[in-house]
């Protein structure tokens, strides 16, 4: 019987009921009946009732007028768990089904509710209960623009539900048209789901720019008196900014705000909607937590999560951090193998192999196949209760080649290519990860932000010191609050240095409302466990000896401070006379064209370039850098004094500063007052070159010389006094 609503098309479910195999299209309502009487079909039932498989056809209605209407749910059934994935999808309807015939009534069940979702219903909307960040979040905001901030930084744990917080901004404050910007397209996911989900945003339409007419679509909804929130991405608002030249913009949102928050075209944004309100937001904004002050910045870490599910009893996802060590017999025999995970992964010269094909396999069989090394039981092995594995590797071509190796191996777990080349986004990762029950996906570095995917493992195979990539990577192992993370790092002992960072960025910042738990120390916040030993924690005296750093290192613990470039660039260095001369206040004021004083930055003429501001930064930094550099010479020599240095205020105070040195004290500590140099983070570095220096002069003296003297390639001598005592072993009178 034929529908009477003329305006609907039709879809069909072809089934084979002998193979499984289907197909899923499109016809118009008047040839429902003749559709497959086409040639291509005649010709398709022949073959099937040659080979005597029957077939049968479940028609959907469609309540939209439209061609090819079909295609926008094709990609959608290729993702189905019980659908064998066609990477090389186009414009073909034909399917299969993995299980063959067996599931065919689940893939009727799973394609009516595709199409209930795109075509006919309206999903009903959650009810919004903000959780306590969010509430506290709600009130900073509300009482950060009361007071005249244009600005708020929303700095927090992934998962928290940043979109959530933003979006009832937008409704506290009734603003009309609001902009989330991007550098990147993954957030988009969240940005509207969220916005349809809650009840509490029913008057926010959600357009994204680049669909067509969203403008119009804008204009349209501004008159029924809704409230607009426009997803973008940076490189396409940059060159349609001009469209925006009668619009009102109320708000704008800087999404993942660390990804290229500082470009040029960010700023270029920011000042076309300089009368906007802004929220600056990130999981991991740790550059941008200084520039703002306590009133209008809302920082809530994996530190202040822990704490307040420990204090309410609410179930959380512990990070169980796992310190390992690439080491294998090979090495044994050949000393100059690869000495780092990183180098593990090294390609050969026409980039189209690894350089070291039997490690990489050796390693596959060592680490990522239960059962493997008959030293350890199965549940022994550190990942035996891993499911779904997030990777990183040191390059693209690595992460598509372990994957062709993993295939030829006995490896349980199906791998997957999703580094930012791979064009996989939540919707492919989340389907490769219901379709296979053991799932490794490989990246280079956290690419897919904004994406929530139930990973519980996540293994580093990569070096490098960023607090935030390491972060972004570690925390997408705890999306379940049912299930602790386990977090694997193959890179020396890393992971626990960086999540000490992770608490002195934040530490001071932190604002929960109220003090959670102030007793607890971050190290209880987590575990670290052993590698393939086993589950259980390491106690405090194993971790202070995997905190401790080689000899060659010392001299550059200081020296990795993190420096506050925005801040920095408002010191004035110009005046440098203090460095020999002994330190001589510096005054710092600004003149305009009329004369007057002013109490902002040093403000730049106009005829200077981009290239010699970014110079003046450069020799700063570089200034700064060569101070800090000494500070590990200073400690020697008040060691060997027989004094302890632990924190930067008993560095300062040391009679062999200003010459070790060769800058007054008063200078560093300015630095630290501007925020310019975290002193939370100095005091911890200090420390560490403290242990550092006393393990080296208790064996061997000469060593903890020259770790100490060979940093700047500048030979600056230590005080004779000091140095006939340490070659005595004495200490200085």
């Amino acid at each position: 019987m034929k529908s009477m609503n003329k305006g609907m098309v039709w879809h069909y479910v072809l089934q084979n009921l002998a193979t499984g195999n289907f197909f899923y299209g499109q016809t118009k309502d008047t040839r429902k009946d003749d559709r497959h009487k086409d040639g291509d079909y005649t010709k398709l039932f022949s073959d099937w009732d040659l080979l005597g498989q029957e077939h049968h056809t479940t028609w959907f209605e469609i309540p939209k007028e439209g061609t090819h209407l079909d295609k926008l749910l094709h990609p959608k059934i290729d993702l189905l768990p019980i659908v064998k994935y066609n990477p090389n999808r186009g414009s073909k309807e034909c399917f299969a089904l993995i299980n063959g015939v067996k599931d065919r009534d689940i893939l009727l069940k799973e394609i009516e509710d595709l199409v209930w979702k795109k075509f006919k219903g309206k999903k009903e909307r959650i009810q919004l209960n903000l959780r306590y960040p969010q509430r506290i979040f709600r009130d900073k905001v509300n009482r950060a623009f009361s007071q005249g901030f244009k600005s708020m930084l929303l700095c927090a744990l992934m998962r928290t539900g940043k979109v959530v917080m933003c979006n009832q901004t937008i409704v506290d404050h009734k603003f009309k048209v609001s902009l989330a910007i991007s550098r990147i397209k993954s957030p988009e996911q969240s940005w509207q789901e969220d916005t349809e989900n809650f009840d509490a945003f029913a008057n926010i339409e959600y357009i994204r720019m680049g669909n067509n007419k969203w403008k119009e679509k804008m204009e349209e909804s501004l008159l029924k008196g809704r409230q607009v929130l426009l997803f973008t991405t940076a490189q396409y608002l940059i060159n349609k900014l001009h469209l925006f030249y009668d619009i009102d913009v109320d708000l704008l949102i800087f999404d993942e705000v660390h990804v290229g928050g500082k470009a040029e075209e960010i700023s270029n944004i920011r000042q076309y909607f300089d009368q906007s309100y802004v929220i600056d937001v990130s999981g991991t904004a740790f550059d941008y937590i200084e520039q703002y002050s306590d009133t209008n910045r809302f920082v809530w870490t994996y530190y202040n999560n822990v704490k307040y599910c420990e204090e309410n009893n609410l179930p959380y996802s512990k990070i169980n951090l796992s310190v390992a060590k690439y080491d294998t017999e090979f090495k044994q025999y050949h000393p100059d193998a690869p000495d780092s995970i990183t180098n593990l992964f090294d390609l050969n010269d026409d980039k189209d192999d690894f350089r070291y094909p039997a490690l990489v396999m050796s390693f596959i069989n060592e680490h990522l196949i239960v059962g493997k090394n008959p030293k350890l039981l199965a549940s022994q092995y550190t990942l035996c209760n891993s499911k779904h594995i997030y990777c990183a590797l040191p390059s693209i071509k690595a992460c598509d080649l372990i994957c062709e190796y993993i295939k030829k191996s006995d490896c349980i777990y199906e791998p997957m290519s999703c580094h930012g080349d791979s064009k996989k986004g939540f919707e492919q990762i989340n389907a490769h990860l219901e379709r296979y029950s053991h799932t490794i996906c490989f990246t280079v570095s956290a690419n897919v932000l904004g994406v929530t995917a139930p990973w519980d493992t996540v293994i580093f195979l990569s070096t490098g010191e960023s607090v935030s990539q390491f972060l972004q990577m570690a925390l997408r192992a705890s999306s379940n609050p049912e299930k602790d993370a386990l977090v694997i790092d193959f890179a020396g002992e890393r992971g626990l240095k960086i999540m000490r960072d992770y608490d002195l960025l934040t530490y001071s910042s932190s604002n929960s409302g109220e003090q959670l738990l102030s007793d607890v120390s971050y190290l209880d916040c987590f575990n670290t466990l052993g590698y393939n030993t086993g589950s259980e924690p390491r106690d405090i005296t194993e971790i202070d000896k995997m905190m401790a750093l080689d000899i060659k290192d010392v001299s550059k613990i200081c020296a990795g401070v993190p420096i506050n470039n925005e801040k920095l660039s408002q010191f004035d260095f110009n005046d440098i006379d203090y460095r020999k001369s002994g330190y001589r206040p510096y005054e710092y004021y600004e003149v305009n064209s009329n004369n007057t004083d002013q109490s902002k930055a040093k403000q730049v003429s106009k005829n200077q370039t981009k290239r010699q501001i970014e110079n003046e930064l450069k020799k700063k930094r570089e200034t700064i850098l060569d101070f800090l550099n000494r500070f590990s010479k200073v400690i020697l020599m008040e060691q060997l004094d027989n004094h302890r240095v632990e924190t930067i205020d008993t560095l300062l105070s040391s009679e062999y500063f200003q010459e070790t040195v060769d800058v007054h004290p008063n200078v560093i500590q300015d630095l630290i007052d501007q925020g310019i140099l975290n002193k939370n983070i100095m005091n911890s570095r200090i420390s560490d070159v403290n242990s550092c220096v006393a393990k080296n002069l208790e064996n061997n003296v000469i060593e903890a010389l020259a770790s100490v003297s060979n940093y700047d390639g500048v030979h600056r001598p230590i005080p004779e006094e000091c140095f006939y005592a340490m070659m005595n072993g004495t200490s200085v009178k």
